[in-house]
């Protein structure tokens, strides 16, 4: 739980395709804003090389979870604008945090829009990969996200966040399924805290 919570604090390949046409930022960003639901399975890849995996599942605005599998017992719950990192093995013990500095946000919210704070560092489209790095121009101490796409056809495939250490959390998205309807209890920390506490 301790070393996955770590890695938490910081933390959602194809071949070249000759006269591939490069997508532009505006594309990317109505795709992003197309999607109201997302589920996937995902493999994290930690700064360590250590690898975990599990169930993502993205329900906007500002919900997201993430069902580690066995032989890891964590689930990671963002609602609104709060992030509850809970043990299911430890009687529920929990964490939380802000998620207001976590780069992350923007793909949970409604529109994926860049505010005052946010700056996109670099955009790259080519041999059908495309790429957005997002920091916070105020605070550079917040790392960066970096979210990648396939572009045949466009779709969100993988995220890396870096945190002022240089330290990488790579997450990698397989059997992408978009417009699922999601219960909101999915998405709550309560119902999932009870739900821990009352196993038998």
């Amino acid at each position: 739980m301790k070393k996955v919570f770590q890695y938490l604090l910081f933390l959602f390949t194809m071949p070249l395709y000759a006269g591939a046409e490069p997508i532009e930022l505006d594309q990317v960003i109505s795709y992003l804003n197309s999607i109201e639901t997302l589920g996937a399975d995902f493999r994290q890849v930690n700064h360590d090389g250590s690898i975990s995996k599990g169930v993502l599942y993205i329900k906007k605005p500002g919900r997201l979870r993430m069902a580690y599998a066995s032989p890891d017992t964590t689930v990671v719950i963002v609602n609104d604008e709060f992030v509850t990192i809970l043990d299911s093995k430890n009687s529920g013990s929990h964490q939380r945090l802000s998620i207001s500095n976590n780069p992350l946000r923007l793909l949970l919210s409604s529109k994926f829009e860049l505010n005052s704070e946010d700056s996109i560092v670099d955009f790259n489209s080519k041999n059908l990969k495309t790429t957005i790095i997002v920091s916070d121009r105020k605070n550079k101490n917040l790392g960066t996200l970096e979210i990648i796409f396939n572009n045949k056809p466009l779709i969100f495939e993988q995220w890396l966040l870096t945190n002022s250490l240089n330290e990488k959390v790579v997450v990698n998205l397989s059997n992408i399924s978009v417009g699922d309807e999601f219960k909101d209890t999915l998405f709550d920390p309560g119902f999932e805290f009870n739900k821990i506490t009352n196993k038998p």
